[in-house]
Formats: structure tokens, C-alpha cells, sequence
């Protein structure tokens, strides 16, 4: 005789066969109201009638403490309407545990989650522990502990995150093999999913060895790793801060050097990468680029020209981002934390009244005004090549009265590149376990136009 299933045998011991399972999921979805159809689970549930959901021979609080026990192992940060599609699914088809796991060849799984980061793997160890509280003071007090552990304590959850980070890749990669290039991009992007980074340490292939180190991304960011370089006997946040300083003193010839260099290695870093991609197929460079993490340079900015010297840099376009950048200032000693500073200073600008907000309105437009005086002023000391080059190339023409000085007619430029100075500093994801408070150490005018841009 045939076994039965685990799922057969047990709606048969509770007496609840398929078809009822079926019958009751249907008339839960047809007593759900219209308007709480696309409400959070707990609003749709809590406007059921379990006696228009009951049929023979259930009774209604049968039919509920059957749903209950249906809906434990299911995530409910869906609409009810969602949940009840999903349990019909399960119904339909049991070989498939929707956690991904053990799903017949019918069935396809989803792409494995990524890991959770240091802190998250010490907040979950933590949240073991703690009982009697709400899950908000959980996570105060967690936040509390970490700031609290050394550097080489952090470290030992950050190596945990470096396995993980791994595992999760070899997992990752398998599970796209199955699709062609084009699903493979459409998953990624329509599931969110940014490919891990491979770690320092880890061991590369003869063929990876040959694949160009990614250079600094910004003037900033080399000053920073020259800096690093010979610094010893500190924390890495104080590394930062002395990093911060000592560019915040450099004269604005001196950061332009870095800036020019830092243009000229990723320049050459995009025809190294270029000729190593040349060795594979299409297929293979897809591969490899995800795999390693990196992102191809769109092709608009090899087009774009840098900062140059003496141009003046563009003010916020935004009464919002005025109205930050001087509540940060303000609140920085009072809170050093510059993610918590930026949300309790946007904070502020929700409370503002519409007659406070319009006043720093104008004062965009006097910024703004100034700025464009101040360009033109800036724009006619360039020769007439300068000049073709800079309204061929740079967006920022469109701010400008006089046009060159020989009439050159310019060409519109629908890309539009960063105003601000310096980005974020980019390091290896094992850096970045230990680099979450860096912002603030960085030139403050960047680190501020950052977060508003973002």
C-alpha cells in the first residue's frame, strides 16, 4: 500500500480533508470586505466573521483555530488577501516548503537570502537573552552594548559576516545558473539583490589574479588611504578623524592634485578592466562582473569633465537641504551620531510651518542667483576652447547668459553628474563592518551633501 504524505495524514487526522481545506480558504477570501482586501493581515483578519465562514460539520471556532494553525509558519507582513493566495498554493502543491527548501523540480524556490551584517549578528545573539521588555528597548540596549565593544571584539562578527558573505555567493551563484543572462539580470533587479563583493584574504583563480585592483573612486577617498597607510596605534574611527582634519587643511590646489590623479587610475582602471573582460564571452563577463561585485562605468561619464579649478560649486537646490546642513551643524555636538543628527534634523524641517519653509525657499533662489553670477564670472576667464568644452560636456552650461565667445551653439546633455565634492569612501566589505560611523569623519561639507543626495 501507497504511503501517505505527512500533509495527507495529518488534515485527516484533524478531520480537515483537502477539499475542506479548499472550501475554507475560499469563503475566508469571499468574507473579506472590499475595502480591507488590500489592508495589513492583522486589519483583514480582524474583519472576518467566522460565522459566514463556517460550514458543516465546523464550527467557526473550528474554522479559525484551523486558519491559525495554517498561518504559523507563514510571513504575515502581506495583506490577508495575499496570505490566503499563498495557503492555496501550499494546498495545491505540498512538495514545495515555501521557505525554499525541499520544493519538487515543478516548484521553484527562491534565490537564497543575503547574510545579515555584524551588528545584526550580535543583536540576534543579544535578543536571546533579553525577555520582558519590548522589542524597541531590545534593540536600544543592543545598540548601547555595541558602541560599548572594542574594535577586535566587533571583529570577531565581522569575520563571522565574511564566511556567511562567502556561503551566501557560492549559494547565489548556483541558483542563477539555471537561468540565461537576461533572467539572470531580471531577477537581480526585480528581487533587489546588489551581488556580494568578494572579501580580502579570500583565494582567487590564475585568471582572477589578473583582473585590475579597483582604484579609489574620488580625490577624497585616496587621500584618505594614503593617509591610512602610515597611521598605527589608534582606532579606525580616530583614523578617520585625523583623515578628516588633516583634508579640511589641505589648500584647494592640494586637494586637486588627489582629485586629477584620482581621475587619471580610474581612467586607466576602465581600459585594464576592459582588455581583461576581452578574454571571455558575454556570458562569462556577466558573470564575472557580478561575481566580483563591480559596476560597469556608464558610458555618459567618460564624457563628463571633473570640477575645475576655480568653478564654483553649485548651492542645494532644496530650502529642505539648507534648513539640514545647518540644523547638522548645529546638533553635532549634541548628536555625534550623523545618521540620528540628519533624521532629527529633517524632524525639525516636518514641524516647520509653510511660512517658515518659504523663507528658506528665497534663500535658495538668492544662492542660486549668486551661483550663476559667480559662474559667469568664472566662465568668461576660459579660453574658447575651454569654453566649447565646458558647454559640450558639463550640464551645469545650462546656468549660464553668454554662450562662448564664438558662438559655438552646444549640444544638449541629458546626463546630470554629482554636485558634491567627494562621495562616500569606498572600502572592502571587510572594512566596512568596522566603517559605520565614518561619515562624520569625513570633510563635513561631503559628508552632509551625501545624505541629502541620498
Amino acid at each position: 500500500m501507497k504511503k501517505k504524505s505527512e500533509d495527507t495524514m495529518e488534515t485527516e487526522e484533524t478531520g480537515w480533508t483537502k477539499a475542506d481545506l479548499q472550501r475554507l480558504l475560499a469563503a475566508m477570501k469571499d468574507s473579506i470586505p472590499n475595502n480591507k482586501k488590500m489592508k495589513s493581515y492583522i486589519s483583514g483578519l480582524k474583519s472576518l466573521h467566522w460565522n459566514k465562514v463556517a460550514f458543516p460539520p465546523f464550527s467557526p471556532e473550528a474554522c479559525k483555530q484551523k486558519w491559525i494553525t495554517m498561518q504559523e509558519n507563514m510571513r504575515k507582513i502581506r495583506t490577508l488577501t495575499e496570505l490566503i493566495v499563498e495557503a492555496e498554493d501550499v494546498i495545491a502543491n505540498p512538495g514545495c516548503n515555501r521557505k525554499g527548501k525541499e520544493c519538487t523540480e515543478d516548484a521553484e524556490g527562491p534565490p537564497p537570502k543575503p547574510p545579515q551584517s555584524g551588528y545584526m549578528l550580535f543583536v540576534k545573539e543579544q535578543m536571546v537573552s533579553m525577555t520582558g521588555t519590548s522589542r524597541k528597548n531590545k534593540l536600544d540596549v543592543c545598540g548601547q552594548r555595541w558602541q560599548e565593544l572594542s574594535d577586535t571584539e566587533k571583529e570577531k562578527y565581522c569575520t563571522n559576516c565574511t564566511e556567511l558573505n562567502r556561503q551566501y555567493r557560492i549559494k547565489l551563484n548556483a541558483y542563477l545558473k539555471r537561468f540565461d543572462i537576461e533572467e539572470q539580470q531580471q531577477i537581480l533587479r526585480e528581487k533587489g539583490i546588489k551581488t556580494p563583493k568578494r572579501r580580502k584574504g579570500e583565494e582567487c583563480t590564475e585568471d582572477e589574479e589578473d583582473l585590475p585592483p579597483k582604484p579609489p573612486q574620488t580625490g577624497y577617498n585616496m587621500f584618505c588611504k594614503e593617509q591610512l597607510a602610515c597611521m598605527t596605534g589608534t582606532s579606525k574611527r580616530n583614523e578617520f578623524n585625523v583623515c578628516g582634519q588633516r583634508w579640511r587643511k589641505l589648500s584647494d590646489t592640494e586637494k586637486e592634485k588627489y582629485r586629477t590623479n584620482c581621475t587619471e587610475l580610474n581612467r586607466q582602471y576602465r581600459i585594464k578592466l576592459n582588455a581583461y573582460l576581452e578574454r571571455f564571452d558575454i556570458k562569462e563577463q556577466q558573470q564575472i562582473l557580478r561575481e566580483k561585485g563591480i559596476k560597469t562605468p556608464k558610458k555618459h561619464k567618460d564624457s563628463l569633465v571633473e570640477q575645475l579649478p576655480g568653478e564654483p560649486k553649485r548651492p542645494p537646490l532644496s530650502g529642505n537641504v539648507i534648513f539640514c546642513q545647518k540644523q547638522m551643524k548645529l546638533l553635532k555636538k549634541k548628536i555625534p551620531n550623523p545618521t540620528q543628527r540628519f533624521a532629527k534634523a529633517n524632524k525639525k524641517w516636518q514641524d516647520l510651518s509653510a511660512k517658515q519653509k518659504e523663507h528658506y525657499k528665497r534663500k535658495v533662489d538668492e544662492n542660486m542667483e549668486k551661483y550663476r553670477m559667480e559662474l559667469q564670472k568664472w566662465f568668461e576667464t576660459l579660453t574658447a576652447a575651454e569654453q566649447k568644452n565646458y558647454l559640450t560636456r558639463n550640464p551645469k552650461h545650462q546656468y549660464l547668459k553668454a554662450k562662448e565667445k564664438k558662438g559655438f551653439v552646444n549640444k544638449p546633455n541629458l546626463s546630470q553628474p554629482s554636485d558634491s565634492e567627494d562621495d562616500d569612501i569606498e572600502f572592502s566589505e571587510e572594512e566596512s563592518c568596522w566603517y559605520s560611523d565614518q561619515d562624520e569623519d569625513e570633510e563635513e561639507e561631503d559628508e552632509e551633501d551625501a545624505m541629502f543626495e541620498m
